[in-house]
């Protein structure tokens, strides 16, 4: 099997393989009973469903509906969110199943007969994103957004003509990257009368200060992400588009990341130098203390107003003293006067972040060039490849 030396076949009770296949990655099981819930719930159950998981994790598969077949593919060593999505997409693609959903395991939908009706739209457009909630912002009622990673119902077949998930981001964002693709392609088309509800994730600094681990490995992959757009499109405008996306979101971050200081500060800095799966991060609860206070909230999609705002907001917590409220939370840096030290620091490293950002982001450009698609024609070198860097 291509896939062999990234997966090994824990369990497979299939009798006989169905033309729908639903796939998840699985590396804990704190929304699994959620999962399977949902799953529960639906009219049609009438699928396989794949799940590529951590190599130590065990899952009750008694809770799943019994119509429904399973295929557990386990890492045989750690593989990462991107590198997941790619194993489980790619391993229907090989298997032949015609159609394929696609779901992140805490994405929950929102009618019972969701699967059916998504499947029969997949089957006359070849496609189908349902339209994405989030009980938490508020805004999202007032966009139309939608992620094929949340229960999106592609035919197999289109993967051929867009190319495969990238597993070479390695953090995340290779669900951004194929949107984009499915756009080029004018694939991309939102079905509003079928709705998902997904949590929100990190989306402000002061969380993102707090669980630095997942964070900073997604800036890594969002980061690249941006670089591989730069190198796949055909449009000089958009090119340049990109890069500059790539410059501001490290510079963004990484000016976040001397304000914040940890001694693992360097150890982000040397990844951005290779591609290679992020190492692990320390947290920063000892740097800031946060509170969910509100259940929602209308979130900034502005990036110039959510930095704005919040550097506003840290500057008046340094200076006063006083705890503030950012959208969900109550927010209070607990070293001030060491933080405002480095703010204040940060701000005068500004144009040195960029010229530096602007240089590794270059010399990304030219580590990526050759893992920017992934294609039906040179899957073997890309999986060759993925085995490398991750061993």
């Amino acid at each position: 099997m291509l896939l062999s030396h990234l997966v090994r076949k824990e369990m497979d009770t299939r009798k006989e393989k169905r033309k729908v296949a639903l796939f998840t990655p699985l590396g804990d099981l704190k929304f699994w009973s959620q999962f399977v819930k949902s799953l529960k719930e639906q009219t049609f159950n009438d699928y396989d469903l794949i799940i590529v998981k951590r190599n130590d994790l065990a899952i009750p598969l008694e809770d799943l509906p019994s119509e429904v077949q399973v295929v557990v593919l386990e890492e045989r060593c750690p593989l990462g969110v991107s590198v997941a999505f790619f194993v489980g997409s790619l391993y229907a693609y090989l298997e032949r199943y015609k159609y394929l959903f696609i779901a992140d395991v805490d994405a929950v939908m929102l009618s019972r007969d969701f699967l059916e009706r998504a499947l029969k739209t997949c089957e006359g457009q070849g496609i189908c994103i349902p339209r994405r909630l989030s009980k938490e912002n508020l805004t999202f009622n007032d966009l139309v957004v939608g992620n094929i990673n949340q229960f999106g119902c592609i035919c197999t077949d289109i993967f051929e003509s867009v190319g495969f998930y990238n597993p070479f981001f390695l953090g995340a964002c290779e669900d951004l990257d194929i949107i984009f693709r499915l756009k080029e392609k004018a694939l991309f088309k939102i079905n509003t009368a079928l709705v998902v509800d997904h949590p929100l994730n990190n989306q402000t600094v002061f969380e993102r200060v707090v669980y630095r681990n997942k964070h900073l490995s997604y800036v890594l992959g969002c980061w690249r992400m941006y670089l591989a757009r730069a190198l796949d499109v055909g449009s000089i405008i958009k090119k340049i588009y990109f890069f500059v996306r790539a410059v501001l979101l490290l510079s963004y971050n990484i000016f976040h990341s001397v304000v914040f200081y940890k001694s693992d500060f360097l150890t982000f800095i040397k990844a951005l130098f290779t591609l290679k799966k992020p190492p692990r991060f320390e947290s920063g609860d000892d740097l800031i203390e946060i509170e969910r206070v509100r259940e929602r909230a209308h979130f900034s999609h502005s990036p110039v107003q959510k930095v704005l705002i919040s550097n506003i907001l840290l500057a008046s917590n340094l200076l006063f003293g006083r705890p503030f409220t950012f959208y969900l939370y109550r927010v209070n840096v607990k070293r001030k006067a060491r933080t405002l030290f480095l703010f204040l620091l940060a701000i005068l490293l500004i144009p040195f972040i960029l010229l530096f950002s602007f240089f590794v982001s270059i010399y990304t450009l030219y580590i990526l060039g050759k893992y920017r698609r992934v294609n039906i024609g040179n899957l073997r070198f890309y999986v060759d490849s993925l085995i490398r860097i991750l061993r």
